[in-house]
C-alpha cells in the first residue's frame, strides 16, 4: 500500500509572517511546504540573516522591545539568532504655527 501523501501548504509572501509560518510547518515533516513570493528576493526590505546551518531569519526592525514582541523574541530565541540589548528611548513632536491647530496636536 502506498504511503499517504502529506498535505501541500502554499505560504504567500516571505514576510516575517509567511517565513515563521513556513518554518513552523515544516518542523514536523508533515507538510509539503512551499512559499511564493514575488520579489527576487526573500524576506522583507529590511534586513535578514543566516543562523543555524543556512536557516534564513528576517528581521523586521532595527529596533524591538521584548515586550512588545514576546513571540518574535521566543522565535529568535529558539532559533539561535544573536540580538543586543538596546538603551533607546522614543520623542515625538508635531510643531504648530497657528492657534486652529490646537485640536490637531497628537502628543504634548
Amino acid at each position: 500500500m502506498a504511503e499517504p501523501q502529506r498535505p501541500r501548504v502554499a505560504v504567500i509572501g516571505s514576510g516575517i509572517a509567511g517565513l515563521t509560518t513556513a518554518w513552523l510547518l515544516a518542523q514536523g515533516g508533515d507538510y509539503d511546504v512551499e512559499i511564493f513570493e514575488r520579489e527576487a528576493a526573500i524576506g522583507m526590505d529590511a534586513h535578514s540573516m543566516e543562523v543555524n546551518d543556512g536557516v534564513r531569519v528576517d528581521v523586521p526592525l532595527r529596533v524591538f522591545s521584548r515586550t512588545y514582541y514576546p513571540n518574535l523574541v521566543a522565535l529568535y530565541d529558539l532559533l539561535g539568532a544573536k540580538y543586543v540589548d538596546a538603551d533607546y528611548s522614543f520623542c515625538s513632536m508635531l510643531l504648530r504655527s497657528a492657534p486652529e491647530a490646537e485640536d490637531r496636536v497628537l502628543f504634548r
